[in-house]
Formats: C-alpha cells, structure tokens, sequence
C-alpha cells in the first residue's frame, strides 16, 4: 500500500470517527420534546357570542369586537371603516371604557376564550396590561368612581370584582345559578347577574294525560305508577312542597358582599337585563320553553312550536325583600300590544333571537337587539312595541 493511499485512508477514518463522536453528542444533548405539533388532528373550537360587543366613546367614537378575528376595531368616521384594529388574546366577547386616574383613557377587553381581561390604550391598541381571569369570562362592568370592574365567570359560576388601579383580583362571589353571564346595575351600582341557564321550575315524571273541568282544557295529574313519560309543573296546585328555585337574577350587594335572588319565574334561558330607568323595574330577555303547556305534550301537538321569545317585567325589590315574579311577560314575536289578538307575527317588527338590551335614560325606552338580524326593536317604558324597527348600519351608531 502506497503512503499516498494509507495517508487518504486515515484522513478518511479521522472524518467517520469525528462525525461518529459529533452524532453521539447531538444526540446526548438533545431532550426528549415536551410538546409536538400535529397538524392533522382534529382540533374543537369554542362558540364564543358576543356578550358585550361595542361601546360608545363619549358619543364619539365606536369601538366594536370581532370575536372570531380576535380583534378590535376602533370607528371614527361615517364610512363604515375602522380607523384602526387592535389584536387580541383569543375571544373577545365584551368591551367596557376605563379613565385612569392619570388621565389614561383604556378599554378593557373581556376575552372568553383566552380566560383574561386585557387593558388597552383606546388610540394606538398598546396592550398595556393582560390580568388572568377565571374560566369562561363573559360581561364586564366598570365603576368609574372606584375604579373598580366586576365581570361574570361563566364556567365556575361566580362573579369577581377587578382592582383596576393594580390591577388585581378581589372578591369574589359564587352565583346560585348556572353559566352566570348578563349583568347590569341597579340604582344603587349593586351588581345584577342573570343565569343562562336557569330552567321553569318543571320535572320530567311518570305522568297521565287526562281531560277534566267543564272547558274541556287537558291538564297533566301526576302518577307514579305510570309508565308514560311527561312533564310535570312544580307550581302547580296539585304539587306538594315548594318545588325548584327558578331564581332568575342574583343580586351582589357591594357593600356587605352578600348575594342574593331578586327574580323568580323570569324564563327559561336568560339574556341582557336591566333596570328600566323610569319606571324602577327590571327588565330580563330570554327564551321560555313550552314544556309545562298539557296540550304540547307530542311532536303533532307542538308543530315546532316549544319556546318564545319573552321580555319578562318585574318589581325590583329592596334587599330585604324575597324575589318576585314576573309583573308583566311580553311575547316578543307579538308584533301589537293586545294579547287578546293573540300572537301578530310582523318580521319587519320582529328581532331574531333577542339578546341584548339598552335604554334611553331620559325616556325609558328600550332597545332590544338580535342575535340573528340586523334590526332594532323599540319598546316604551311599559313594554309596549313602539312600532319602530331600525335596520342598523356601522354609520348608523357612529352617526
């Protein structure tokens, strides 16, 4: 063998041992992954509906979220254009205005799906601060003269109150209903939250179907021993014991921290709420199921027809007073105010699936809008339909 050949074999046995010892080495400081990617995988999402979706800046200026693009879009002109989009966590779900006692003025971002509440300069979108939150934030309200926010949890069932100069959590508040979301506040800036889910006070049972009394109305007699299915209606006289709750709005008395129900009988699921400011009386919008009706016990008997949109009225009570039932309930697909005509559908007096609600302070009027249309329904005080119905633009709100 040549010294030219035995020289070019040890440069290349030199070679193969290096990168042997560099793969060995790679290898024995490379860990093993905590978290891999799959791109493949089949990946849920959340359905997160605008809670409280815009705000309107000293009648100026109209911020608005986009939950689904993670974004807030700020409105200064009548074009219908943002003037500019902020990015945030995931979820946005509900926007409140906040003036830092350093004349800092900020929006707070409610972010449903990132658990968190996010503080924002309302000109240039700086995030300025991002606090943690509980599972499944929802509604936000905002004290400006304490500078303090509450916001509703919906997946723990509780409403927290926000030190916003810290800003930190405070105290918080466990909610005797299910999924609390929509609050308000009452004359007193006590805290109102409604329940989402809060049921009509009925039971599924073993029950018989019988016609009885001169009108010939069918009524439902439970009987255990039965084996047909049915509904039966805890409020009904023939029904011993005081039945379920059906607590339809909790109040959060900010000054003793106690909690208590102010509504009962209000509806089946629950929306937007408030205090009318005229009349004292609190407003609660929500579907109503017709589970409890005997004549729509079957499918033929139903025809599709199993929950109504209602506007339920109640008394408001002191805090030392028991919760009331409803003082008035209004279907809201009855386009007149004479429920001896029974329901008068009118789509163009008609919102689809109502949802949120504001009133005119000086007036009393409310404001009930949709989940479902673009449109306005207008009531009075009272309740009653106005006859009014607004199709509604961006350059509408701004204007």
């Amino acid at each position: 063998m040549s010294h030219i050949f035995k020289a070019q074999w040890l440069r290349l046995f030199c070679l193969c041992v290096a990168l042997t010892a560099f793969s060995d080495q790679t290898h024995a400081q490379t860990a093993n992954y905590d978290l891999t990617d799959n791109v493949e995988e089949v990946w849920v999402n959340l359905n997160l509906p605008p809670i409280r979706p815009m705000i309107l800046w000293a009648g100026l200026e109209l911020y608005a979220v986009n939950t689904h693009d993670s974004t807030v879009s700020r409105y200064t002109t009548l074009s219908g254009q943002p003037t500019s989009t902020f990015r945030v966590p995931w979820g946005p779900v509900s926007l409140a205005e906040w003036t830092d006692p350093d004349g800092s003025e900020q929006l707070l971002v409610v972010c449903r799906g990132s658990y968190s509440l996010v503080f924002l300069d309302r000109i240039t979108g700086q995030t300025l601060n991002i606090l943690e939150l509980p599972a499944e934030p929802g509604d936000i309200l905002v004290d400006q003269n304490t500078h303090q926010a509450y916001i509703s949890c919906s997946a723990q069932d509780m409403v927290v109150e926000i030190d916003l100069l810290t800003p930190a959590i405070g105290r918080q508040w466990t909610i005797p209903g299910k999924n609390p979301l929509f609050m308000s506040f009452d004359s007193n800036m006590d805290v109102l939250v409604s329940p989402l889910f809060s049921g009509n006070n009925s039971a599924i049972n073993k029950t018989v179907i019988t016609a009885i009394g001169q009108s010939g109305n069918t009524v439902m007699t439970p009987n255990l021993d039965s084996d047909s299915p049915g509904v039966i209606d805890l409020t009904a006289a023939y029904v011993t014991g005081p039945g379920l709750p059906d607590e339809d709005l909790f109040r959060v008395i900010r000054s003793s921290g106690v909690v208590q129900p102010v509504t009962t009988g209000m509806g089946t699921i629950l929306f937007a709420n408030g205090v009318n400011p005229v009349t004292g009386r609190v407003w609660q919008i929500g579907t109503d199921a017709d589970n409890k009706d005997p004549n729509k016990q079957t499918e033929p008997k139903l025809k599709g027809d199993f929950v109504d949109n209602i506007l339920s009225i109640a008394n408001l009570p002191n805090t030392t007073s028991a919760a009331n039932g409803p003082f008035q309930t209004i279907n809201l697909d009855d386009s007149d105010n004479n429920p001896a005509n029974g329901v008068q559908f009118d789509p163009a007096l008609s919102v689809g699936q109502p949802y949120g609600l504001h009133f005119d302070p000086s007036t009393g009027l409310g404001f009930i809008t949709g989940l479902l249309t673009d449109n306005v329904m207008v009531r009075d005080a009272n309740g009653n339909i106005v006859g009014l119905s607004l199709d509604v633009k961006i350059t509408d709100v701004v204007q």
